[in-house]
């Protein structure tokens, strides 16, 4: 009854193959591979790598292809305020002087298109991408909280951070391909812990 009722909670097929097939071994055996399991849980390397991979998904379709969650463009649009671009804002010579058409005709000038993709938030595009590789992971009495995000610092203060985060906020969301990512990988590291 407890090795039915663990895969049920579990909601593995990987997990209750593996335990079906356990019926036939020992308490002994099943209890190493219960504590082999634990070993590997708390290792949390597993659970990194699929956060990594989905992490890695939503930073190429923000700040690469400049797609919102819901698959269509980033929004609210690029500001059409005026603004002066001096050299040393610029990638590039033809991105240097006044845009009267804003922030959008600056992306159009250096050859970016005009449509959001928060690339040129460099520091901040870095950071993210940063943290994908190297998620924040802790272990609770629920189970494992991987946390992806971007510190506060002198080069991404709090107010730049906060503010892309509540301007974008529907493109820093999981896509439902994401979702399905997120989902797909869970369940590869459940079959890796019952193989």
């Amino acid at each position: 009854m407890f090795v039915l009722c663990l895969a049920a909670l579990l909601s593995s097929e990987a997990a209750f193959l593996y335990l079906c097939s356990m019926a036939n071994r020992s308490i002994a055996q099943f209890r190493k591979k219960l504590n082999d399991i634990t070993s590997e849980v708390n290792n949390q390397k597993l659970y990194v790598g699929a956060a990594s991979a989905v992490g890695r998904e939503v930073g190429k379709r923000i700040f690469q292809d400049g797609i919102s969650s819901d698959g269509g463009p980033i929004t609210p649009a690029y500001s059409t305020k005026p603004i002066y671009v001096s050299a040393s804002q610029s990638p590039r010579q033809s991105g240097v002087g006044y845009f009267k058409g804003g922030y959008g005709q600056f992306k159009r000038a250096i050859g970016r298109g005009g449509k959001v993709n928060l690339f040129l938030e460099g520091l901040f595009n870095r950071a993210y991408l940063t943290s994908v590789v190297n998620p924040t992971v802790r272990t609770t009495q629920q189970g494992i909280v991987i946390s992806i995000g971007v510190n506060y610092s002198t080069q991404n203060p709090q107010g730049k951070i906060d503010g892309l985060l509540e301007k974008y906020e529907d493109a820093f969301k999981y896509s439902q391909s994401e979702r399905e990512l997120a989902i797909e990988k869970n369940r590869e590291v459940f079959r890796k812990l019952w193989r």
